[in-house]
């Protein structure tokens, strides 16, 4: 069963086609962290497999957990700049499949950048559009052995900065993120 899993994650790598990278500004609103336990922990998310957030921290910790639940985030982005129509939410939710001896999970990313008020080259007002980042993910995690849990996450990414008159600035990709877990206790860490 453990080659049957590896030679499945070898070949979802292979098969994805070509990898391009980008410099530090590409969709960086991956980068926020979605919940309040794991920011409030300095961002030691990777450890921890105790929620449906996992996917984003650590797929792999989805392997060790079993249930259902939905986790939801709202926050107002940078609220000092008095702009109400800034906001970043995160919705998660995963699932135990005893068919698939591992836990699916689901997440839906977004991030409000605001109405972008779009000017000719004079000052006047021409008109406006909404701006956003956003991403949904499907992962999944499995334990290979009583320790030992792997993930696979598959990201779906749209952002809208600008239209056109303006140029057409929105970009769509795919990312995959693979993960290994191990417990070095025999038990993950669960924090209650």
């Amino acid at each position: 069963m453990f080659k049957l899993k590896m030679c499945m994650l070898a070949a979802i790598v292979v098969l994805s086609g070509k990898v391009f990278a980008q410099g530090e500004s590409a969709v960086p609103f991956l980068l926020i962290g979605p919940n309040s336990l794991n920011a409030g922990m300095g961002e030691t998310g990777t450890g921890l497999v105790n929620d449906a957030a996992a996917m984003f921290w650590n797929p792999a910790g989805l392997g060790f957990q079993k249930g259902t639940q939905v986790s939801i985030t709202h926050s107002p982005w940078l609220p000092g700049l008095g702009l109400s129509d800034l906001f970043y939410d995160y919705l998660s939710g995963k699932h135990y499949v005893k068919k698939l001896k591992g836990t699916l999970g689901v997440s839906i990313t977004y991030l409000n950048i605001g109405t972008i008020i779009q000017t000719d080259e004079f000052g006047n007002e021409i008109g406006t559009y909404q701006a956003f980042d956003g991403a949904l993910a499907v992962g999944y995690g499995t334990k290979v052995t009583k320790d030992l849990g792997v993930g696979i996450v598959t990201r779906f990414i749209y952002s809208k900065l600008a239209v056109d008159p303006v140029g057409s600035e929105r970009g769509t990709g795919t990312a995959y993120d693979l993960s290994l877990m191990y417990q070095l206790c025999g038990s993950p860490l669960k924090l209650n």
